[in-house]
C-alpha cells in the first residue's frame, strides 16, 4: 500500500490501522502455543488442596449471592413502591 500526500503522523496511524489484522489475539497465541508446546505427559498431576477450592467456591458463591440479592432487590423494591403508592392513591 502506498500513501502519497499524506502527513507523516497519519501515515503511520493507517498503516497501524491496517496492519491489526496481521496480528493475532490473545486467545489465537494462546492457542498457537498449547499446539507448539503441549503439557509434558510425565510431570506428576499435583491436585488443588482442598482447603484453596473449598475457599474460592465459598468467595465466588458469597459474591454471586450479593450480586443477585441487589438485583433483585433493585427489581422488586420500585414495583413495591409504584404498587403501595397506587393502593393508597386508591383509599384517598
Amino acid at each position: 500500500m502506498e500513501i502519497i500526500n499524506i502527513p507523516e503522523d497519519v501515515r503511520a496511524a493507517m498503516y497501524k490501522v491496517a496492519s491489526i489484522n496481521l496480528c493475532s489475539n490473545v486467545n489465537g497465541q494462546i492457542c498457537t502455543a498449547m499446539v507448539m508446546n503441549p503439557p509434558k505427559v510425565s510431570r506428576p498431576f499435583q491436585p488443588i488442596p482442598r482447603t484453596h477450592y473449598t475457599r474460592s467456591f465459598t468467595s465466588v458463591t458469597r459474591s454471586l449471592t450479593r450480586s443477585l440479592t441487589h438485583s433483585l432487590i433493585q427489581s422488586l423494591i420500585p414495583s413495591f413502591i409504584s404498587s403501595f403508592v397506587q393502593s393508597f392513591i386508591r383509599q384517598i
